[in-house]
């Protein structure tokens, strides 16, 4: 996919480049828990400081009703600044002079810019400098791709980088409306992830084995069904496993499953896939969250019981699955994780995952927050070809869903000096 990149973007000394972020990222306590995402967009920022440009960072956090302090970006910018390496500098509507001496700073500029404009503060910012704006979400024109939005924060820069892949299947006026008011390209990070993700779909090396978790089948199936064309194996467990061992009929007790109505799908893919996909042979249960763990076969659940994890037989069947593979792919976790007793099924196999992957001949990818987390607590990423940012717009891209982001760079102009 020929994407306009950053590269070719002719960037004068002092521009202003609006770079759009994905800084969605778990805080707790006012504090950023994963900057995971954060430190992804620092070869881009760095890019753009390395031209005397000045980036000036977009993103959105959480899904705020209006203006919510609670969703507030400030968390964000003081973890960028750290890892960044800037002096950060909070500043309000009432600012009229930004500091004058010579050493890099962030500049959170925290105020509703939908009432102050801050261009005659951007305008003061010195080469080196970057500026990141409040929370996209609070703005109602956002999420409505408005194109007077999008004109309000086009008048901040006079270039576009889009490197906020895991929103970019959204249509969202920073994603969209805002490549159709300046030059636009995708971000280092941005080029990566759509690279990886059409590897995989385009020309997979063979056997292709996809291991599926968490939850929300809704959300996974366009993936599974795209997958499922030409993988060789899917490997399913956590609440996907229950799911697709309700939708046969079988006892899955007090099971955590998805939406009403998701069995139905589940047996539609069941039926069309069933040699390709594979299910726990035993499983691990309880009776609360919390309670103690018994291993049983996956057809012996009882009523007052939930599955919790995948068993030592699953594992070793897995993992016989996974050590043929070429082409690896893994979203969700295989069980409850989050609990010692039964994350036994999730990190066995992401050590294998990863192992596997370190092989030359073997290309792995991950993605999904849950999946990220276990990797990252394992230290596992390194090992992995690609670990991507986005665990929707993972999924999105690889069911072969409209992306909008990548849609707007595709009918964007670029090679303009700016």
């Amino acid at each position: 996919m020929n994407l306009p990149a950053l590269k070719d973007l002719e960037i004068k000394s002092g521009a202003r480049i609006l770079v759009r972020a994905g800084f969605d990222v778990p805080i707790e306590r006012g504090l950023v828990q994963d900057d995971f995402r954060i430190r992804g967009v620092l070869p881009t920022l760095d890019f753009v400081v390395g031209k005397n440009a000045v980036p000036i960072i977009i993103c959105h956090l959480g899904r705020p009703s209006g203006w919510d302090e609670n969703f507030s970006i400030e968390p964000v910018a003081k973890k960028l600044a750290e890892v960044w390496k800037r002096k950060l500098v909070i500043v309000d509507e009432k600012v009229e002079k930004l500091p004058d001496y010579p050493i890099p700073h962030l500049y959170f500029f925290r105020f509703d810019i939908s009432k102050h404009d801050p261009k005659r503060l951007i305008d003061q910012m010195r080469e080196k400098d970057a500026g990141i704006l409040e929370n996209l979400r609070f703005y109602q024109g956002e999420e409505a791709n408005d194109s007077a939005f999008a004109k309000k924060l086009a008048e901040l820069g006079e270039a576009y980088v889009n490197e906020a892949f895991s929103a970019s299947h959204r249509n969202h006026a920073s994603i969209d409306a805002v490549t159709k008011l300046l030059p636009s390209a995708a971000g280092f990070q941005f080029v990566g992830e759509v690279n990886a993700l059409t590897g995989v779909l385009e020309h997979p090396k063979k056997p292709v084995v996809v291991m599926m978790g968490g939850i929300k089948l809704s959300d996974k199936a366009p993936a599974v069904l795209n997958l499922a064309k030409f993988s060789d194996h899917i490997l399913l467990g956590g609440g996907l496993a229950s799911l697709f061992f309700k939708a046969q009929g079988f006892e899955v007790g007090k099971s955590v499953l998805a939406k009403v109505g998701e069995e139905k799908i589940a047996a539609q893919i069941w039926r069309n896939h069933k040699d390709k996909i594979k299910l726990p042979l035993d499983v691990v249960v309880s009776t609360t969250k919390d309670g103690a763990p018994e291993c049983v076969q996956a057809h012996k659940v009882k009523p007052h019981q939930m599955i919790l994890d995948i068993g030592p037989k699953t594992i070793l069947e897995y993992s016989k699955y996974i050590k043929i593979a070429k082409t690896l792919v893994w979203n969700g976790p295989m069980g409850y994780f989050e609990s010692k007793q039964f994350s036994h099924g999730t990190f066995a196999l992401a050590r294998l995952f990863a192992a596997v992957s370190t092989k030359t001949s073997v290309f792995g990818l991950v993605g999904g927050g849950e999946t990220l987390e276990v990797i990252r607590r394992e230290h596992l990423d390194k090992y992995i070809d690609h670990v991507s940012s986005g665990g929707g717009a993972m999924l999105d891209f690889l069911g072969g869903k409209d992306f909008p982001g990548v849609t707007a760079l595709l009918e964007s102009k670029t090679n303009v000096k700016v």
